[in-house]
């Protein structure tokens, strides 16, 4: 009876991940119908729509896994860690970085357009299907692999600032303008407040998980 009972509570939990990677890949298409629309172009400069393209294609990938496999992969895994650490740097340099420099205020960065997706209802919905429906473990070695996406794309958008082939998109990319020594800092502060966020989310989905299974055995 316990078993079953058990076994119920994870159909019930993957069931509703599923539903909220679906919703997920839903409110992605319609950000981009929105930016489209807005701005008249996809523009691959920004981290923000980068993140979110590559968050929608990792969660048609793990919807497949969950549907129609009996367990998902752990590289499928890790992308969905890469993606969901992605989408909370999008949220967190928006709402502390982003917003304090410029006077379009929370409103506009939040819930203005395309904004509304890609920089809150992305982000924040994906955290909670990660942290409390998607049953993962990961070690140290994952947390600092989680990092690979933000790497590449700091290393695109540094390398294309210097050279001259982008301006920004954001302020602090901007290398050829912003003195040596702010970019540095810039560049420590964001890849390494991105690695420790990396660890606070494995670190959730380890309390959540620990929670869960105490749960369950004193039922």
């Amino acid at each position: 009876m316990k078993k079953k009972r058990l076994k119920l509570k994870k159909e019930t939990k993957k069931s509703i991940a599923i539903v909220i990677n679906m919703i997920l890949i839903i409110l992605g298409i319609l950000g981009y119908i929105s930016h489209i629309k807005e701005y008249g172009r996809f523009d691959f400069q920004y981290y923000t729509l980068d993140c979110n393209l590559f968050a929608m294609i990792v969660e048609m990938i793990l919807i497949y896994y969950m549907t129609l496999e009996d367990k998902v992969p752990k590289w499928v895994q890790l992308l969905k860690y890469m993606s969901i650490l992605a989408l909370v740097v999008t949220f967190l340099v928006v709402v502390f970085i982003l917003e304090p420099q410029y006077e379009y205020g929370y409103d506009w960065f939040l819930f203005h357009g395309s904004s509304l997706y890609y920089h809150t209802l992305v982000p924040i919905l994906g955290f909670i299907s990660f942290v409390f429906f998607e049953d993962y473990k990961f070690n140290k070695k994952d947390s600092c692999l989680a990092m690979i996406f933000t790497i590449i794309y700091a290393i695109i958008a540094i390398t294309a600032n210097a050279i001259g082939a982008w301006d920004g998109p954001y302020p602090f990319l901007r290398v050829r303008s912003n003195p040596w020594h702010i970019s540095v800092l810039w560049t420590v502060a964001i890849l390494g407040g991105a690695l420790a966020l990396s660890f606070l989310i494995n670190l959730l989905k380890k309390v959540t998980n620990k929670s869960r299974k105490e749960k369950e055995i004193w039922k």
